[in-house]
């Protein structure tokens, strides 16, 4: 994996970027390579202890064994009235297997707030084999339903597993629609579809996700749902339970009051509200590397994710 050698230049890139982009100011920029030239190292330090507390731990897979442990964090880098520029990171491990994901995100409100445009790079990697994988999204935010679109395309080549089979990181792409649900203000359900481009003849796999994802008061959130597949002959339910230890930290509120905000007496938000404050939503894409085994002669063993 390529490593970024000289974080001088990358904040240089970063910035080209943005002052094409008409992000930030000239004087914002002006400022931006004043401190690249002369306390770079104290940009720096910021960053990180400020974004210490935003670690979110969760645990899915709890059917398959041993719980799949992921390590989350978000991290703002610029931000102004009509824009947000953010990293995320995820860190995971299972059946000692350890996986990343890091990318990039950048987010605009349009139409009075009442929308949020982002788009966003990601790259992946499964350090036991070595797969690579880099992706691109795109996300629409408003009060009354999510957007997401993302494509994925394999960066490795084969790699030789133990049992002498060869695995190959499989392109593809997934589509996703959030929508409130009635009386549970901060509950959401979402429909996907997805596709991954399968190789030797074999039949691409492709199927549809459903799932409810609520938020729960002191930081917590609970995601449960069942993925269908076409070319599988069991599909699989799955539940995952994250926490984030800052909004843990953070919450002042007694049981009693910040249970009460699950339920509504409104059934369904009608109009479009001010959506300003989720310019630093979490990007949702499939973190999980998706793979094709192949035995010496060509045929496919299996074709799975990370998690399965």
């Amino acid at each position: 994996m390529n490593t970024i050698k000289n974080p001088y230049l990358y904040l240089l890139f970063i910035i080209v970027i943005l002052n094409s982009s008409n992000l930030i100011s000239d004087d914002n920029i002006d400022n931006l390579k004043s401190k690249v030239g002369t306390s770079i190292e104290d940009v720096i330090e910021n960053s990180i202890l400020n974004s210490v507390e935003n670690i979110e731990i969760d645990l899915s897979g709890f059917n398959k064994g041993k719980p799949e442990i992921g390590l989350s964090t978000i991290v703002p880098l610029l931000e102004n009235s009509n824009s947000g520029l953010f990293f995320q990171g995820y860190l995971s491990t299972k059946n000692d297997k350890e996986k990343i994901n890091l990318g990039f995100a950048k987010r605009n409100l349009m139409h009075d707030n009442k929308m949020v445009l982002g788009y966003n790079t990601f790259y992946d990697h499964d350090f036991s084999s070595d797969h690579r994988r880099w992706g691109l999204g795109v996300d629409i935010l408003t009060s009354l339903g999510d957007v997401h679109v993302n494509i994925y395309e394999a960066i490795s080549d084969g790699v030789l597993n133990s049992q002498g089979n060869t695995e190959y990181v499989l392109d593809g792409y997934d589509y996703k629609l959030g929508l409130p649900i009635p009386f549970f203000p901060t509950s959401k359900i979402y429909a996907e579809a997805f596709r991954w481009n399968a190789t030797r003849g074999v039949n691409d796999q492709k199927g549809e996700r459903f799932s409810v994802d609520t938020k729960l008061p002191y930081g917590m959130n609970l995601s449960f749902g069942k993925t269908f597949y076409s070319a599988l002959a069991q599909d699989q339910e799955f539940i995952k339970f994250s926490i984030n230890l800052m909004e843990l930290k953070q919450s002042k509120k007694t049981p009693k009051n910040a249970f009460k905000s699950l339920f509504s007496t409104d059934a369904y938000l009608a109009n479009f509200d001010d959506v300003s404050d989720r310019k630093f939503n979490k990007v949702r894409r499939e973190n999980d590397i998706i793979i094709q085994t192949l035995t010496p002669i060509g045929i496919t063993v299996t074709i799975k994710g990370y998690a399965t």
